[in-house]
């Protein structure tokens, strides 16, 4: 009756409206006794007293005799007494018209939903079963046009409650009566309550049937339901299964045959057979019928029946010969008879068949002869369809996604400006959202991509994506002939240039790490040749190792793919194969009313694709134990990048994108260290970096520069396999293989690497096809990364990886090698031929601790001394040396302030000073452990000199000199010096943050003198300029401070670095002198001072004398490292002020933008100096540290310092910028400094 009724235009509608025309309101109280599924004279009254006026307010004029009228009219017939229904067309029909009439709408039938829901609630705890049914029914009628959400509730409560067989039966029916209203486009159905409610529906039917007795439908239904884990859920609610049907799967064994068929030219058609246990039965050879139809035709085809006949000519295309179609049916009906599931596998070579490959062959229907009642079998419940791409490598197994982990998804939104049809993916992305919110175990959805960048792909490969969304643009072009797909990621139109890549070029774009499943889709309604495009994409990514490609080949609407997200990726994560879970969603989108969306989705795939359930067992890790293989990395590449943070490492990476950049660097690159330094750690990150999985910060764009290409090699002595010689061949030349098509031949070789002795594989592997490659690939731009090289020298064999490399050195001298090593005497003694460039890792430079203790109870004034040095000497050195007083003489001390300032007088002094801290034989034993360090790859020597006498703080040791030079200052032999306080209060400091906060901290008492505070603030402006504007540092200035000014800024700003400006006194444990409330001078101790700063994250503080005044905190800076602070920075001579702007200026930006260490950035600043003035001021400025103390570093990102520029200061801006710009400067960068009041903060 229903069918007929939709045929003929629903006549009884029509006949009724004839019959009593539209003045008493006959037709709207029809619209409004639709909703019901059955009606009562009682009801229809109550519903014509309740509802008089439409949305906009105005009456209805619904006469009363219109309810007698209807339910003696042919639209409802009785069912028994005094209770009537209508027929679902009828009822479909007449709320439609209803939703679409401006004076209701679906407001209003949600309103009359809930009335009628109310009506029925009085009837549901009733004694009698029949009126508890009938108000259930009601209530979901009324559900299911206005409330889908509440309906799937209210039904899988029901299942939930193990319903009995005749309750199941009429779940089961109501099921499918409620199953059309929820497609209508006016009914608010989302797409996760569709695609749960076909799942329900699913559910309800298998059972129902196996309670009428077809067990063997039911349980094929059934088992493709529930997947392995044999288990339902609607949401968070959980649907049992009936003891009988659980046996019954578990006595059933599941089978899969396969039948392949592949196309490889335009006139045969090859077959073969598979048993469910992989084994081939059978093969034929068939002719094949080209064909004479294009998919313009199927664009045009508006009805499912157009759709079928197209399907039934591309069943005629392939099995155009009648041994093969027999071949396939009788499989086919084989398979069915024992309840087995059919994998229906499409290889059609794409470079050679291209117009066949491009046809959707989805469509692919059964003729009508054939008596399976099966209309497509991409979308038969029994068969899973797949478009077959050849295993990149022989042997594949199936690809198994984690269990223990939730599966990332990621959507990637090409560039929208080209063309001008826009990509929608608001509700894409609201699909992906809802899905994790329904399975937030099972689903990790990443950050939305959809503004494009450059490193689109490399951002998205960073997070390792299981599942990749891409929405973009796709074409059809024709560059040499061939047409070939191409999709659009970068368009520019401001630079007349797009960034088209074609199936290869993406392939490569995602192969640094290879997503296991890749979906293409383009929701732009357009021409089928440009989907054509995307369809050739997608197989010839699917020929590279990206396991599984989805691909969208029709324009569908938003609400099909969210309804298909909502059915395979659950299904996926339940561990349903994805080519089963693929058919499901085609089966998802059968109701849609564009009749060829469930063929839409084509899933290109070379192997199975499932998720591992938790119960199965994860797959052995693949060892050497009896032979070399091939070694994936994956692992360990994630245990060290995974919550690392690359800004800690950014002068090592910043070390090694100059060498990339450097054209005529050494060819051979070795970071060194001890072990547990992070040697490791930076090659992993570089393997991420040159993969494409990690974008480097700080535009080190030299480490994912697209023209270098590289492969990556990991030594580890837990794992012996991967110490072997021919491992390391295998591995390499296969990353090379799967990644570029010139070096695809190597394949071959691997897998048959037993065929040959290790030289003449390392010959085959790693030299010859870089010799042969001649110009298709820039030598200077191949990378090989091998990390621990102290691991490789650990194999037994008579050849280690280290050999392998050496040779790869000699005969391929313009590669490039990145390498990591300890650099212990095995290793120096292998690499002692190579020129190589060395990057020290960790500590750069090894320590030589120098201890003179408290003086001795002689007349002589001697200091008992002892060193510590790495070359292991102590032995040789004396027990004590002499004070300074006696070598220096009191005379030559008293004018100390003035000689340093000569430099002649200052390497008279600096001899003397050398003599007592190098005393007899020990300076030998410092150039011994210089030359170690360096042989071991490190920066050079840190002269640690720890003095237990205060006294000895006040001589200025950066002074000495062995009668050729300045020992801690020659570039050409860098020894640091750094006085050192050891000290049991010390708590290691966090990472500085970014910007780092400097307080400057001025005081002039009026009583001390006259000082020029002006000048001061200045200075301080002038060296911290550029870092400022960089955002590497904010800076505060604390003019004429007090004690309580120091304790509110000091509370409030929480500074990094204090840098005091003032006089100060070593007497009375050192004092630093501020003001007081009237300008005068206020004494402070130092652990006053420290008692304020300790409540701050203070890492260094820097102390200068003010004006001429005490010279006194070289003294003072033992005191703030024995309250806690961990570096100080002390003028032990007055800075002029050019000079102080120059190192400082030197000081900061080494330490915040380049990165160094607290050493080496007064290092930088003091060669500075050295370079641009002839006096010594570079020996000015100490160095103090606790022995305990740690270099910290800092997040950094890029800065753009040409935003303000030259507008403001110049790096060629005189020193004595008037008042005015550097206020402004203050200004510009929130420097705290107000000039016009004469006062700071």
């Amino acid at each position: 009756m229903d069918d007929l009724l939709l045929f003929t235009n629903n006549p009884p509608i029509d006949h009724f409206t004839d019959r009593f025309g539209a003045t008493h309101g006959h037709l709207e109280m029809a619209y409004h006794a639709a909703l019901p599924l059955a009606l009562t004279p009682d009801l229809l009254y109550l519903i014509w007293a309740n509802f008089r006026l439409d949305t906009q307010g105005k009456p209805l004029n619904i006469q009363w005799v219109t309810v007698a009228d209807l339910i003696l009219s042919p639209l409802c017939r009785e069912i028994r007494h005094e209770m009537y229904v209508m027929e679902t067309a009828v009822r479909q029909e007449l709320l439609d018209q209803m939703a679409n009439d401006a004076r209701f709408g679906p407001d209003y039938i949600l309103r009359l939903g809930q009335f009628v829901q109310h009506y029925a609630s009085q009837f549901i705890q009733s004694d009698i079963p029949s009126l508890r049914q009938y108000a259930q029914a009601q209530q979901w009628a009324a559900q299911a046009y206005t409330e889908p959400d509440r309906l799937l509730d209210s039904l899988s409560r029901q299942f939930s409650q193990a319903p009995s067989d005749a309750e199941t039966i009429r779940l089961a029916d109501l099921l499918n009566t409620f199953s059309e209203p929820l497609t209508l486009d006016w009914v608010p159905t989302s797409a996760e309550t569709a695609v749960n409610y076909d799942r329900l529906h699913t559910f309800g039917d298998g059972l129902a049937k196996f309670v009428r007795g077809d067990t063997q439908t039911a349980t094929r239904q059934l088992r493709r339901l529930l997947g392995p884990a044999r288990e339902f859920n609607i949401g968070s609610m959980s649907l049992p299964l009936p003891t009988a049907v659980a046996q019954a799967l578990a006595k059933q064994e599941e089978k899969i045959y396969t039948y392949r068929v592949t196309v490889k030219d335009e006139t045969a058609v090859h077959i073969e057979q598979i048993d469910n246990n992989g084994t081939s039965l059978k093969t034929l050879t068939g002719r094949l019928t080209p064909p004479g139809i294009t998919q313009f035709h199927i664009e045009r085809a508006t009805t499912k029946e157009e759709v079928r006949e197209f399907g039934q000519f591309l069943f005629d295309i392939l099995f155009s010969d009648e041994t093969l179609q027999a071949d396939f049916l009788t499989f086919y009906g084989e398979a069915f008879k024992e309840s087995a599931f059919l994998r229906f596998e499409l290889d059609i070579d794409n470079g050679i068949t291209q117009d066949l490959a491009l046809l959707p062959w989805e469509l692919l229907c059964l003729p009508d002869n054939t008596g399976f009642g099966t209309d497509w079998l991409a979308a038969a419940p029994e068969v899973f369809f797949t478009r077959w791409r050849k295993p990149f490598r022989t042997n594949s197994e199936p690809r198994l996604l984690p269990a223990d982990k939730p599966l990332r998804i990621a959507l990637v939104v090409g560039d929208d400006t080209y063309p001008e049809s826009p990509l929608n993916y608001e509700l894409i992305w609201e699909s992906y959202q809802s899905l994790v919110r329904r399975f937030p175990d099972q689903f990790e959805l990443l950050p939305l991509l959809a503004d494009f960048t450059a490193n689109i792909i490399d951002d998205l490969l960073e997070n390792r994506p299981h599942i990749v969304h891409f929405l973009v643009h796709p074409r059809q072009f024709s560059p040499k002939g061939r047409e070939e797909g191409q999709i659009l990621l970068n368009h520019k139109p401001e630079e007349f240039s797009s960034e088209w890549l074609n199936g290869d070029q993406f392939a490569r774009a995602l192969a640094s790490y290879k997503p296991t499943i890749v979906m293409l889709q383009s929701n732009v309604f357009t021409r089928p040749e440009v989907l054509h495009g995307l369809q050739d994409v997608a197989a010839v990514v699917a020929e590279s190792e990206i396991t599984t490609v989805l691909s969208w080949q029709f324009s569908v609407s938003d609400t099909a793919v969210s309804k298909f997200i909502h059915t395979v990726f659950p299904a996926l994560a339940q561990g349903i194969p994805l080519d089963e879970a693929v058919q499901n969603g085609r089966r998802a989108l059968l109701r849609e009313e564009n009749p060829v969306a469930f063929a839409a989705p084509s899933l290109f795939s070379s192997s199975i694709v499932r998720r591992r359930p938790a119960s199965e067992p994860a797959p052995p890790t693949p060892t050497l134990a009896d032979e070399p293989s091939v070694l994936e990395f994956e692992d360990l590449l994630e245990q060290h990048t995974k919550e690392v943070n690359e800004d800690l490492h950014l002068a090592t990476l910043t070390a090694v994108s100059n060498w990339l950049n450097n054209a005529n660097a050494e060819r051979t690159f070795i970071l060194t260290g001890e072990q547990g330094v992070g040697k490791t750690t930076i090659a992993a990150l570089l393997a991420q970096y040159f993969r494409g999985n990690r974008q480097p910060s700080n535009n080190l764009y030299a480490l994912a520069e697209p023209t270098f290409a590289s492969s990556v090699y990991f030594c580890q002595p837990s794992r012996p396999e991967t110490l072997h010689p021919r491992s390391f061949a295998l591995t390499i030349a296969s990353q090379w293989a799967s990644r570029d098509k010139n070096f695809a031949y190597l394949q071959s070789i691997i897998d048959t690497h037993a065929d040959f002795e290790l030289d003449e594989l390392i010959d085959r592997l790693l030299i010859k096809p870089f010799v042969e490659i001649g110009e298709l690939i820039d030598p200077d731009s191949i990378i090989f990364l091998v990390d621990d090289l102290e691991a490789a020298l650990q194999h037994s064999g008579e050849i280690t990886i280290v050999d392998v490399l050496l040779r790869m050195m000699r005969q391929l001298p313009r590669v490039r090698f990145l390498l990591t090593a300890q650099m212990q005497a095995a290793t120096r003694s292998k690499l002692a031929d190579i020129d190589a460039q060395f990057l020290p890792l960790g500590d750069r430079y090894d320590n030589f601790d120098t201890h003179i203790g408290q003086p001795l109870p002689d007349p002589d004034m001697r200091y008992p001394y002892s060193i510590a040095s790495v070359s292991g000497e102590e032995e040789a050195v004396p027990t004590h040396t002499f004070a300074p007083i006696t070598v220096l003489g009191e005379e030559r001390l008293a004018k100390m302030g003035d000689l340093v300032s000569n430099s002649e007088d200052a390497a008279e002094i600096g001899q003397r000073l050398f003599q007592i801290i190098f005393p007899e034989q020990t300076y030998g034993i410092a150039q011994r452990s210089l030359e170690n360090a360096i042989s071991r790859g490190k920066e050079g020597l840190r002269l640690r000199v720890q003095f237990d006498d205060p006294a000895l703080q006040a001589y200025p040791w950066e002074l000495c000199h062995n009668g050729r030079s300045f020992i801690f200052n020659n570039p050409e032999q860098p020894i640091l010096l750094t006085r050192t306080i050891g000290t049991a209060n010390f708590k290691a400091a966090p990472p500085l943050p970014r910007p780092t906060r400097l307080l400057v901290v001025i005081a002039a008492p009026i009583d001390q003198g006259r000082a020029d505070i002006d000048m001061q603030g200045k200075t301080i402006l002038r060296a911290t300029e550029k870092v400022v504007i960089g955002n590497a540092l904010e800076v505060q200035i604390m003019r004429h401070a007090t004690l309580g000014k120091l304790d509110n800024m000091a509370a409030s700003y929480q500074p990094n670095i204090v840098h005091f400006i003032s006089f100060s006194s070593s007497e009375k444990d050192g004092v630093l002198i501020l003001e007081n409330e009237k300008g005068r001078s206020n004494i402070v101790p130092v652990g006053e001072i420290m008692r304020i700063l300790q409540m701050a994250p203070v890492q260094c503080v820097i102390l200068s004398p003010i004006g001429g005044g005490e010279t006194a905190p070289t003294q003072l800076a033992p005191q703030f490292i024995q309250e806690g602070i961990p570096t100080v920075l002390a003028e032990q001579f007055v800075l002029p002020d050019q000079p102080a702007v120059e190192f400082m200026r030197t000081f900061y930006r080494a330490l915040l933008v380049d990165r160094l260490s607290f050493e080496e950035s007064v290092w930088n600043g003091r060669q500075h100096l050295a370079t641009t003035h002839r006096e010594p001021f570079w020996s000015h400025m100490t160095l103090v540290k606790s022995l305990k103390s740690e270099e910290n570093s800092f997040p950094l990102c890029a800065v753009d310092y040409a935003r303000i520029g030259s507008a403001y200061i110049s790096e060629s801006s005189s020193y004595t910028s008037d008042l005015e710009k550097l206020e402004e400067f203050a200004n510009l960068v929130n420097i705290s400094y107000d000039v016009g009041s004469s006062k700071m903060l």
